[in-house]
């Protein structure tokens, strides 16, 4: 059991706090040593016929760290061209699913690839890492 005691503390009008405030906190004994996983991706691996307008969807089995959520943590590959896409990241507030935006439209006929934790880790909020995983799909003829 913890406690933490805040007291003496000054508003900027230089006014002291008149009481001490405690919170009392506890740990839990055992580390959080478990690798987060890919438990959901839109679209799913192997589809077909997606939207040129597509926006990317990765659900996660744990919270994920957001300052490991970069540029080359999570990415997207238009391997028909062997070219990288520039795209929006962002992480919502539960912080399990990631929305990968594309900034331009994709390409028609084209096979895309989602990497993750690839070049670099996307990581929990205890520094697991997020196991990679890869699927692709193709955009409409």
């Amino acid at each position: 059991v913890y406690t933490f005691s805040i007291t003496a503390v000054k508003d900027n009008a230089g006014n002291t706090m008149i009481s001490t405030t405690e919170r009392v906190f506890t740990t839990d004994s055992s580390a959080d040593t478990s690798t987060g996983t890919i438990v959901g991706i839109d679209p799913v691996h192997t589809e077909t016929n997606v939207a040129l307008d597509k926006v990317i969807s990765i659900t996660l089995s744990e919270r994920v760290d957001p300052f490991s959520l970069t540029e080359t943590s999570v990415r997207l590959y238009n391997s028909t061209n062997g070219i990288w896409l520039d795209a929006t990241r962002s992480l919502s507030t539960d912080g399990k699913l990631i929305t990968l935006t594309p900034s331009e439209d994709l390409e028609v006929s084209k096979r895309y690839y989602i990497y993750n934790s690839y070049y670099a880790y996307l990581t929990d909020l205890s520094g697991n890492r997020i196991n990679a995983y890869n699927p692709y799909f193709n955009t409409i003829n």
